[in-house]
């Protein structure tokens, strides 16, 4: 078996995802856990040989993951850290001390975990499969600490299936994928916190009192500490990932770097200092270029949006911008537009290359329903080169997918 054909038969599986009635809405079982453990079981278990730190919320995993993983490798643990979705490069979501797996090994493993996923009454998604999968490289690996990013939700998705991780944090909550986990932030967060256990400690973002209800509720129950991050403790420290946004993302990684201290864990604080100064994270308010300037933001839903508006005005106060924008379908794209419309500027707008992608044009109506400036393009590239012609040195900001992060990445020819 090849990489691509691994990856072929990888994303054959379905996505496992189970829309819910509006009386289901964050209640109804998803057993994906369940799928996993089966995967995982014929593979004898390679989950509990690992100490693991498991990483939900709405917005900010990616960053909290990589910023953590930097420092845990700069202290000198071997880590493995799982993540969702690729960029550019399908292996980019399963790495060992920050190198991708091989083509070769995400073969042999698929070959290895197929059998068991085939001969399953009960088939499992794609992300169920990856997880096990990931899982088990990581314990040949031997790795000592692995950051696993759920995917959607936390108490039915398919990483749930660590019986006590060392620590659970938890980012910020918002509404996302109300159709299947509920139209409430607390019936978000109440999901989310399924993955709290017995043992672990708990580090959350400073969320909206319904979310942090919510993880409160889920820790005494446990019986287990939590720590809320203070937004100030990152101000006297060298962050690589711009963005104001980014301040907050890791003031909750240090949070949890105190936690796992707390627990016996060796963290020196110059290797605390050097993970936050050289931590690579593409996509999440990516300069890319200075002339004009050209940013790549991965940012998808509302939150990511005012997260996005709140650094542009703190950058470029006043000053237009161009965005070239794409969005999914599922997502909130007319809250998106509309918060990005506080910004002076026009739209680009343009289709990801996915499935689920919104189409260009019902995008451009949404924003000049709402007042704006936009056009639309039937290719990415068409869109990227009108917004850098017309862009007058005003800055272009790639925003509204990963996917489309991924795509205009690869057009400028940047490395995964």
């Amino acid at each position: 078996m090849t990489k691509e054909t691994a990856i072929a038969c990888i994303e054959s599986l379905s996505r496992g995802l189970t829309r819910r009635s509006a009386s289901e809405k964050g209640r109804a079982p998803l057993d994906n856990p369940g799928r996993t453990r089966t995967l995982l079981g014929f593979l004898g278990n390679p989950e509990k040989k690992l100490r693991v730190i498991h990483v939900c919320g709405s917005n900010g995993k990616g960053s909290v993951c990589a910023m953590l993983e930097s420092i845990l490798r700069s202290a000198g643990y071997r880590t493995g850290m799982f993540t969702s979705p690729h960029l550019q490069d399908f292996c980019e979501r399963i790495r060992v001390d920050g190198d991708m797996i091989s083509g070769e090994k995400l073969a042999a493993l698929t070959e290895k975990l197929l059998p068991a996923a085939e001969a399953m009454p009960d088939k499992p998604g794609l992300f169920c499969f990856l997880t096990a999968l990931a899982l088990d490289y990581f314990a040949e690996e031997k790795c000592d600490y692995v950051i696993l990013e759920t995917g959607i939700g936390g108490r039915h998705d398919s990483t749930n299936v660590i019986s006590s991780p060392e620590l659970v944090i938890v980012t910020n909550i918002g509404l996302e994928h109300t159709e299947i986990l509920g139209d409430t932030i607390t019936q978000i967060a109440r999901d989310k916190a399924g993955i709290i256990k017995p043992g672990c400690s708990v580090a959350a973002y400073d969320s909206s009192p319904e979310a942090l209800r919510e993880i409160r509720k889920a820790c005494v129950n446990c019986q287990v500490p939590l720590q809320v991050a203070d937004f100030s403790a990152a101000s006297g420290y060298d962050l690589a990932l711009p963005g104001k946004y980014q301040t907050r993302n890791a003031s909750l990684v240090l949070t949890a770097v105190t936690m796992l201290r707390e627990r016996g864990v060796s963290i020196p604080e110059d290797s605390v200092r050097d993970g936050l100064a050289h931590v690579r994270w593409p996509a999440r308010f990516e300069a890319v270029r200075n002339d004009p300037p050209l940013i790549i933001d991965g940012g998808h839903n509302p939150q990511c949006a005012r997260a996005l508006t709140e650094t542009l005005e703190s950058l470029y106060t006043g000053q237009p911008v161009i965005f070239v924008i794409g969005m999914m379908k599922n997502k909130n794209y007319e809250e998106t537009v509309r918060i990005l419309m506080e910004i002076p500027g026009k739209f680009y707008c343009c289709e990801p290359p996915d499935e689920r992608a919104l189409n260009a044009c019902e995008l451009k109506d949404c924003i000049t329903r709402a007042g704006g400036e936009a056009l639309s393009f039937g290719q990415t590239a068409d869109a990227l080169s009108a917004a850098l012609n017309a862009s007058d040195g005003n800055p272009v900001i790639v925003f509204g997918s990963l996917y489309l992060a991924g795509q205009v990445r690869d057009l400028l020819e940047l490395k995964p």
